[in-house]
């Protein structure tokens, strides 16, 4: 976007104002979109703004445009306000609280502008703002609140319409589902979404990558591995294929979701390799917070199943540190699961046993999926500390939770470990 035509250094004298009078820092007005000391250059009269920079600054300051250039006439060239709120604040706002982690007033604005719009009748905005809202709603691992909101979004008629953008919520609500651990809805819902992709335009671009790594990730949870590695070789021939113009992530994401297809499969020579090019081109500076959280616990997982401690613990120092800069509960949960995955793996059941506790229960407990890995790994440490009873009842309980949720693979292996586990109960001690 080209600059904006700004009286230099007026802008920065009342940029710099309204930053005081609200009490307000530099970083606190640049919110992730532009960096604190671009805000000091603008400040000082030495840049001049974009559009969008002056829309995303008015929104922090709680002012309009017209009032940081000195001329109302901008408020009405801005993109289409409705019910008092413009389209560019309302999605920069969006952004701006989600860079700051601050994803529960995201979802509290976000659902009150979506309410206000229901009535206006703008349903692009209204589309714009829900696909803001499902991605808030991911970050707050509010799995079925976000299904709920896909299938509204789905339903419209702009977005049966617009073959790329069907595509992309479908895509996110297949990996919703299996978030949730319903598996098989999973899959049939994935295969369907293929036929569609496959029938359009976008065949063989970005979405094609990401459908088929949820795809291959789905299948090796239900145990289905000789089905998913035609699917596994395909996802990565069209990553590569794509080439340099293509987002440097495309490529990085296909080898992460291979390493952990290949980790599910046991074999941990192929995981790693892939891990190491996953690494390669992803970064934590070219990722949202989230995603390079999802990456950290993904190779945790993975170099501990693969029996390398040494290297998992560096990554999970990471991970735990990043979670808890976010200040997210949720981010935080999700790595003391790891945490007491990898303090099981080091021989302390005891500390394993209180860490999976914590994460098994309460209002922050994991869902889905989550939830059921984290409860075997419970009763494996409540069976290493001798407590066989309680382990064979939380695999019980487990059992019929995966039943219930479709996870015939997880139940069926639930029950295995319960024979197991009252075998050992029995034998003889010496």
């Amino acid at each position: 976007m080209d600059p904006v035509k700004v009286d230099q250094p007026e802008f920065g004298k009342r940029l710099r104002a309204r930053r005081m009078a609200g009490g307000l820092s530099q970083k606190d007005i640049a919110g992730g979109v532009v960096a604190p000391s671009y805000i000091s250059l603008l400040e000082n009269g030495e840049r001049v703004p974009t559009l969008d920079v002056v829309v995303h600054l008015a929104a922090a300051l709680d002012t309009t445009p017209g009032d940081l250039l000195g001329d109302e006439s901008w408020d009405s060239l801005t993109p289409a306000k409705q019910g008092g709120h413009n389209r560019i604040v309302d999605r920069f706002e969006a952004r701006r609280l989600v860079a700051m982690g601050d994803f529960a007033r995201a979802k509290k604005m976000l659902e009150e502008r979506r309410s206000a719009l229901g009535k206006s009748g703008d349903r692009e905005q209204y589309l714009e703002l829900g696909i803001e809202l499902s991605g808030v709603l991911a970050a707050l691992a509010m799995q079925a609140e976000r299904l709920e909101l896909l299938d509204e979004l789905t339903a419209l008629p702009e977005v049966r319409a617009a073959v790329e953008i069907q595509v992309s919520l479908a895509i996110d609500r297949v990996a919703t589902l299996r978030e949730l651990g319903r598996l098989w809805d999973a899959r049939v819902a994935g295969y369907g979404t293929m036929t569609v992709l496959e029938q359009s335009d976008i065949r063989g671009g970005a979405d094609h990558v990401r459908l088929l790594g949820v795809l291959v990730s789905i299948l090796c949870e239900l145990g289905e591995f000789d089905t998913a590695r035609p699917l596994l070789t395909e996802m990565l021939a069209i990553a590569d294929g794509l080439g340099p113009d293509a987002a440097p992530g495309v490529l990085g994401r296909g080898h992460w979701a291979a390493g952990m297809a290949y980790a599910r499969m046991g074999e941990f020579d192929l995981a790693r390799d892939h891990l190491a090019r996953a690494r390669a081109t992803l970064s934590y500076a070219a990722m949202p917070t989230s995603d390079w959280l999802r990456f950290c616990r993904s190779t945790v997982s993975i170099l501990l199943d693969a029996g390398d401690l040494a290297q998992a613990a560096e990554w999970l120092e990471v991970t735990e540190l990043t979670a808890r800069l976010t200040g997210s509960v949720v981010e935080q949960t999700a790595a003391a699961r790891e945490r007491a995955r990898y303090e099981l793996a080091s021989g302390n059941p005891a500390a394993a046993a209180e860490l999976f506790g914590a994460v098994t229960s309460g209002k922050n407990a994991l869902t889905g999926l989550d939830l059921v890995t984290a409860q075997v790994g419970y009763s494996d440490a409540l069976a290493q500390l001798g407590r066989y009873d309680e382990a064979v009842d939380l695999l019980r309980r487990t059992a019929v939770q995966s039943e219930r949720l479709g996870s015939f693979r997880h139940a069926a292996e639930a029950w295995r470990r319960i024979d197991q586990l009252r075998e050992s109960a029995d034998r003889p001690r010496s």
